[in-house]
């Protein structure tokens, strides 16, 4: 009994340095596996997390593939579901932070605002979504948020949709984004040819289409800034 306590009392000491650690620098100087193990704390407060954040990351590869890896994953490497579902936690509300943190009152329309506030919507998603915001003359956010799911392809049964959001939205301009999870920011053929009849549509009812975005795991693209597809929203 005796070794167990002094062992319960190392461990207790070393949490509360780690935590002095964050309460001075964030993260700031942590190793990927320091973090993990802190977190972990949370979740699993009785026992030494070092050793269970050492396997987890040897397991998955990375602290944010940690994060990514199915629930099932996880506990077939040594977690408890209720572990496991709180570290699947972190990029669900990090995602729905920082979607948070870029609407304000305003929700005036500028283009760095407005790739940050897109790429913030996309974090950690690992599918691909459609996603539409629209505008009113002055440039007020009227409607932004994710219409489908799966691959871009803008059918005419799509472009109805967008059509018909933007008219009961009354917008006067339309900004498109869609992802590419594994790949890299850059238009398919298929996207090209999409956003040229989606501009089309929305031209026949008086809605500019500013704007379609290529998002990828860390670069977001504005097509309508390239040399090469420029002339499509023009």
């Amino acid at each position: 009994m005796a070794d167990e306590e002094r062992l319960s009392q190392l461990h207790q000491g070393h949490r509360e340095r780690m935590k002095k650690r964050f309460l001075k620098s964030g993260f700031d100087g942590f190793y990927d596996y320091e973090i993990l193990e802190m977190l972990l704390y949370y979740a699993v407060p009785r026992k030494d997390t070092n050793e269970m954040a050492h396997k987890l990351i040897n397991a998955c590869g990375s602290l944010s593939a940690v994060f990514d890896a199915p629930v099932s994953f996880l506990t077939e490497n040594g977690v408890s579901l209720n572990t496991a579902i709180f570290l699947k936690s972190f990029c669900e509300a990090s995602r729905q932070y920082l979607k948070d943190k870029f609407y304000n009152g305003a929700k005036y329309y500028t283009i760095d605002y407005l790739k940050q506030k897109i790429m913030a919507t996309f974090v950690g998603l690992k599918e691909e979504r459609v996603l539409l915001a629209l505008y009113d003359p002055k440039g007020c956010e009227q409607f932004f948020g994710f219409i489908s799911r799966g691959t871009f392809n803008m059918s005419d049964m799509d472009s109805r949709k967008i059509v018909e959001i933007a008219m009961e939205y009354r917008a006067c301009a339309a900004i498109v984004a869609h992802n590419h999870p594994s790949g890299v920011a850059r238009p398919s053929h298929e996207d090209v040819d999409a956003t040229i009849i989606l501009r089309k549509a929305l031209t026949s009812m008086d809605v500019e289409l500013k704007d379609h975005f290529i998002v990828s795991e860390s670069v977001i693209m504005s097509m309508a800034s390239d040399e090469r597809y420029k002339e499509i929203f023009f």
